[in-house]
């Protein structure tokens, strides 16, 4: 069966398409202010209550929030209307900014007041994620998809690589700025969000909240039994872990070498300069490469890297590699991505968005983990073993036939598989 909805509505060039500029400029400011705002919150509970725990405690309740929303996030998303889900994350996210500012302002900005606000954020992130990419697809057509991906791929390292330094500037300059800025950019784009046209959708059929376990049972096994979704996810999964791995293992080696903290700052900014770059190019990459080539080549790019920071002199040489790493990224993740949404029933697409998600955050959570174990073999061992797993993926990924089998070029030409029943429509 092929997908005909979207091919049905004339869609303007992305460059002139009110609907996707509104989307896309809104959360490139939420991005910002959020990256500004991560490296904030620590040092605002450091220096309300000099307890290094405490700080640690944000971070946790932040991911924390992010993983047990990310379970049944797409399951949520499936069953609400995804417009009212895109706008309630935003308008959450600055009332609890601005309560955070004002608390901030009138010296009443306490620990578990911090903690809130984080969990807030954490949560409503997750829950907006899956909400933007089933939406997507709607505002779009299915050429363009790629293309839109790879747009929102930039933003995430645009806010990956300026918001973490503005936010250290700002809180320099004044502890109350990083969270103003993140207030004001959630009440920008809850503005911004609130005027998107979002087609109207199919009726859903109404549940009781006690079902979302089973939805979201029945999604995730829907996923696992789709030969071609279920192998890019396990893709993913492998990249993201090495990668995650090897950005722990170089901060401290580098930290452990005496490399100076700012230009251990600088390996994670170079790193995010290189996906920025590679996301500019990623729309034509994509459409050369197409999924299958696109992986392959990330995977024994990164294969043949990975050995280098065992010889680099410590410091931005490890973000010059890793960068060069990136720059492959956001192609291989827009053609992979679109493939998975544009071959997904919409009425799955937010389970499928939700278990992306909870599968990356699995392997983004145990890379660290994985490299403070491997720190302890030494140095060159550590790097080796993360190059020996890299080559394990691109070889996997090299020989697998269903990652041959991936359409060439993702677009109107892909096909939808079949979804689990109609009983399943939320």
């Amino acid at each position: 069966m092929k997908t005909k909805t979207a091919t049905r509505r004339k869609f303007p060039p992305l460059s002139r398409n009110r609907n996707y500029i509104l989307l896309w400029s809104s959360q490139t400011l939420s991005e910002l202010g959020m990256s500004a705002s991560t490296v904030a919150f620590p040092l605002l509970v450091l220096a309300t209550t000099g307890s290094a725990v405490a700080a640690g405690l944000v971070g946790f309740a932040n991911g924390a929030a992010r993983f047990a929303t990310g379970v049944f996030a797409g399951a949520l998303v499936d069953r609400w209307d995804r417009k009212r889900v895109l706008v309630t994350c935003e308008l959450t996210r600055a009332v609890a900014f601005v309560g955070l500012v004002v608390a901030i302002a009138t010296g009443q900005a306490s620990v578990p007041l911090i903690l809130l606000v984080a969990v807030i954020e954490g949560a409503f992130a997750t829950l907006f994620a899956p909400a933007e990419e089933t939406t997507l697809p709607k505002l779009v057509s299915e050429k363009q998809l790629p293309s839109a991906v790879a747009g929102i791929t930039a933003r995430a390292y645009l806010g990956a690589t300026a918001g973490p330094a503005l936010g250290g500037f700002l809180f320099g300059l004044n502890r109350i700025f990083p969270f103003v800025l993140d207030a004001l950019t959630y009440v920008v784009s809850t503005i911004a969000v609130a005027f998107i046209r979002v087609p109207r959708q199919e009726k859903k059929v109404r549940k009781p909240l006690r079902d979302i376990l089973p939805a979201t049972r029945d999604g995730l096994v829907w996923v696992w039994r789709q030969p071609s979704i279920r192998v890019t996810f396990l893709c993913q999964v492998a990249i993201s872990f090495v990668f995650a791995t090897l950005l722990f293992l170089v901060i401290v080696l580098a930290n452990e070498q005496g490399v100076a903290p700012g230009e251990v700052g600088l390996i994670a900014t170079i790193l995010g300069v290189g996906g920025l770059a590679g996301a500019f190019v990623a729309s034509p990459m994509q459409a050369k490469l197409g999924p299958y080539r696109s992986v392959v080549a990330l995977t024994w790019l990164s294969t043949l890297l990975t050995p280098l920071l065992a010889v680099v002199p410590p410091g931005y040489w490890y973000g010059v590699l890793l960068g060069v790493m990136a720059f492959l990224t956001p192609a291989a993740t827009a053609s992979v991505q679109s493939f998975q949404i544009l071959s997904t029933p919409d009425h799955l697409r937010g389970r499928l968005s939700g278990a992306a998600h909870l599968f990356n955050g699995a392997g983004n959570a145990l890379g660290p983990l994985a490299g403070g174990m491997l720190v302890a073999l030494g140095p060159t061992i550590a790097v080796l073993t993360s190059a020996g797993t890299m080559l394990a993926t691109a070889l996997v990924v090299t020989a697998s036939r269903n990652m041959r089998a991936l359409p060439r070029v993702v677009g109107e030409d892909t096909t939808v598989l079949p979804a689990p029943g109609t009983d399943d429509q939320q």
